[in-house]
């Protein structure tokens, strides 16, 4: 077997112990908190989140709190459990005086004797008959007024301003019940929509935080509004919750943010980058593979850090404004079409002041002979070994001088990607669990059998039929909610969500129907993840690069469709899946013109390994199902085939490469091709077997639990 270094560190190539963790990091969202009450609201205390923890068995300073506290939808089971009240006496029922609509009926016990005739049943018969369970079976009529009942729980729970509410059951007495995802109303989209929200409270405190810090920071200068040389641009709030892993609500946010589209263009550069998604994985089979460590940093308020080099005048925010008073901006500020690039290029030069040296294809990547560091935005995180633990502290402290960060510890979520990691066997698993469910939930699609297969075998054409501007809009929606996962974590839905972006202008409803297959079928596999196995050298290359091509299976143009796939260390890290920009007229041109494309893709990675300094001492190779395609590489020709003249470029460039040793390219028959998948929709059968050849695997349990 060959041996991969990272040159990056230069003591001890196969890797260390890792250090033991003398803060380890402490689990506060655990949804199994019984002996605390934690609210948000004006009532309290609150901390510099607006979160307050006390004991819950003083709840006196919550006021107007509902009398009747509604169920939770998980401990609707134990509420029917065919249990008397005697049996249970720390579970008193509430009072039916106090909200008799939202108070369930008790479920008589099994040895109770009193019966109630109904007009179906004589007096000699039971009133109730009941199923194998002992339940109550329900009539028509007692159904309706559950479900009537049920929602009108519902509905005091979204009066509520609290972000926790005690709940009352058969099981747990006087609990605290902390509010999901899918409990809350949808956040306010301004502020004349938050004059009505159930939450304006919390979100009104929100407000004044954000303003307070960034008055502070002197974002800006009130002047009298004549003094403007331009017409102020328009300040917008922009209100959202933040859940912690588990969906459920930690604080109420708001944020002020400035109308960048009304702003006129300049000759100014606006473009700043951001992390790739191949680089991040790439960077993650790496920490996999020689068992780094990886902290996370979070910069608060970062653009307004930045100074801003052009002149700007903004109208106050709503809630704050003075008569004919008006600002000018010092500093970025969120919306500008600057900001981003101000505040990348001020980190940026940051990073090397403290000695870093940026990587030549990744621009958000940083290292030197102890760390590697990369941000997307404001997340930035850095990678060290063990033994290199004091020099990453003293990274963090003088990061910390430069700007207001705060320190989040151990990696675990990355723009809504969850990092899970087994040290012991260096293994990681990057997962889109909490964004899938919350996807599946916003557009209703839940279900209790979710589809095995995301697209089916049938051919989508397009719509006979214009579709109206409210289903163009709730389909392409949909689509741009799938395409984030499919690039990110779930290669298996590249090729759907390729497939369903074709129709994004005219949407039938078969488009829809397919739509909302692909989402549920994520939903029922949202704990498939990317696995890196670094303990894992079965395979004789770590790096390896897989092309396949489906001939002119578009029915309407004949084009075909293309994929490729890259894996390092056992994961997949790129991947793509779409229809060729031009019509091919034989299986072996489409198959070269995939390969072509892979190659470049493949030939990237390569540069990006060198950014990182990782060796892999091993040729690229590139797998390819087609022997045709392989003999026009490989093989000396004096003379093209005439049906392939016309494909001589593409031909020309990859013998070129081939023959510089860039890469090799092999045979792989297509039943044993892990990017067949991405070309053509697949059975069930073949599905699965394209799953676990695509390196996917569920989360540990304990995780999911």
């Amino acid at each position: 077997m060959r041996e991969h270094r990272l040159r990056v560190y230069r003591n001890d190539p196969d890797g260390v112990e890792p250090l033991p963790d003398p803060n380890p990091p402490r689990d506060q969202d655990t949804d199994s908190e019984i002996g605390s009450v934690i609210v948000v609201g004006d009532e309290i205390d609150q901390g510099g989140d607006g979160i307050y923890s006390g004991d819950s068995a003083d709840d006196s300073d919550c006021e107007n709190e509902p009398g009747d506290y509604p169920t939770p939808k998980s401990m609707e089971e134990q509420a029917n459990l065919d249990v008397s009240s005697e049996s249970s006496p720390a579970a008193a029922p509430p009072d039916p005086s106090s909200e008799p609509e939202t108070s369930p009926e008790p479920i008589p016990s099994e040895s109770s004797s009193s019966r109630a005739e109904t007009p179906s049943s004589s007096s000699s018969e039971p009133s109730q008959r009941r199923n194998r369970y002992g339940r109550a079976l329900m009539t028509p009529e007692e159904a309706r007024q559950s479900r009537q009942q049920a929602e009108q729980a519902r509905r005091n729970r979204q009066r509520s301003n609290f972000a926790i509410q005690p709940v009352f059951s058969s099981f747990y007495a006087g609990s605290a019940h902390r509010l999901h995802r899918r409990d809350l109303p949808p956040p306010p989209r301004g502020w004349k929509e938050l004059q009505k929200h159930p939450n304006k409270q919390e979100f009104m405190q929100a407000c004044d935080q954000e303003w307070e810090t960034l008055s502070n920071m002197k974002i800006l200068k009130i002047i009298e509004r004549y003094k403007a040389s331009t017409k102020p641009l328009p300040l917008t709030w922009v209100f959202t919750y933040k859940f912690d892993k588990h969906g459920f609500l930690q604080k109420f946010k708001a944020r002020i943010c400035v109308r960048g589209d009304l702003q006129p263009h300049s000759e100014k550069e606006t473009y700043a980058a951001t992390l790739a998604a191949r680089s991040f994985r790439m960077l993650m089979a790496l920490a996999a593979r020689w068992d780094l460590e990886i902290r996370q940093l979070d910069a608060v308020n970062a653009f307004p850090n930045s100074e801003l080099d052009e002149e700007v005048y903004v109208e106050l925010p709503d809630g704050y404004k003075l008569p004919n008073k008006v600002g000018r901006l010092l500093r970025a500020l969120y919306g500008l079409r600057r900001s981003p690039l101000l505040w990348q290029k001020l980190l940026s030069s940051a990073l090397q002041e403290l000695g870093l040296q940026a990587g030549l294809e990744e621009p958000c990547l940083f290292l030197n002979d102890h760390l590697i560091v990369f941000f997307f935005v404001d997340d930035i995180c850095y990678m060290f070994r063990a033994c290199d633990q004091a020099i990453a502290d003293t990274f963090r402290d003088d990061l910390a001088n430069r700007f207001k960060i705060r320190d989040l510890g151990e990696l675990r979520w990355f723009l809504g990607i969850r990092v899970v990691r087994d040290r012991s066997k260096r293994r990681l698993w990057l997962c889109q669990d909490s964004y899938i469910e919350s996807i599946a939930t916003r557009f209703n699609l839940v279900c209790a059998r979710p589809p095995a297969v995301p697209i089916g075998t049938q051919h989508l054409v397009p719509n006979a039929d214009m579709a109206d501007q409210a289903t163009i809009h709730l389909y392409q929606r949909k689509i741009g909610s799938i395409l984030y996962p499919a690039i990110i974590s779930r290669p298996d839905i590249a090729l759907t969500a390729a497939k369903l972006s074709n129709f994004l202008t005219n949407p039938s409803p078969d488009h829809m129907a397919a739509a909302n297959r692909c989402i549920q079928y994520l939903y029922g596999s949202r704990h498939l993840a990317i696995l890196f196995d670094g303990l894992n050298n079965t395979e004789e290359k770590a790096f390896r690069a897989y092309t396949d091509s489906s001939f002119a299976d578009d029915v309407q143009d004949r084009k075909s469709t293309q994929g490729y796939l890259l894996t390092l260390f056992g994961g997949p890290i790129a991947w793509k899946s779409g229809k060729q920009l031009t019509v091919t007229t034989s299986s072996t041109e489409a198959e070269l013109l995939a390969l072509s494309t892979a190659a470049k893709e493949a030939m990237a990675a390569v540069r990006l390994f060198r950014d990182v300094r990782l060796q892999l001492n091993e040729d690229l190779t590139i797998w390819c199902d087609n022997k045709q395609t392989i003999r026009l590489v490989k093989e000396d020709m004096m003379r093209m085939q005439t049906a392939l003249r016309h494909v001589d470029i593409h031909n020309c460039w990859v013998r070129q490469e081939a023959k510089k040793g860039s890469f090799e390219v092999t045979y792989l028959p297509t039943n044993q091709m892990p990017a067949d998948g991405l070309t053509k929709a697949l059975d069930r059968g073949k599905f699965e077997q394209f799953v676990a050849q695509l390196g996917l695997t569920p989360i540990p349990e304990i995780e999911i639990a």
